[in-house]
């Protein structure tokens, strides 16, 4: 398989339920939305170093960690390859320079 065929794919795969994808790590009694806060606590401590740095998340799926970066006073920019609605950190913080 080409590289440019498995990315359309993987695209279309998150492309197919974004709202869902976000769902599984917020809903409280998923295992799965467990260890996502577990592994966020963690990352955002390690991140407490950065002192208003810059955090560019790579396969940001709906920028789950965008509004803890900023709240931690942190520049944040999200990339992801599906074309997934802006999260709703995007459209709350419209007017904040630090949400890319």
């Amino acid at each position: 398989m080409e590289a440019d065929e498995h990315l359309q794919r993987v695209a279309r795969h998150f492309d197919r339920n974004p709202v869902g994808y976000a769902d599984v790590y917020l809903n409280v009694s998923s295992p799965s939305a467990f260890y996502f806060r577990r592994r966020q606590s963690i990352v955002m401590r390690l991140l407490r170093v950065l002192d208003g740095g810059l955090v560019l998340d790579l396969g940001c799926g709906p920028g789950m960690y965008a509004e803890p970066c900023i709240a931690q006073g942190l520049r944040y920019y999200g990339i992801d390859i599906a074309r997934l609605p802006r999260p709703a950190s995007d459209t709350a913080n419209s007017n904040k320079p630090s949400l890319r």
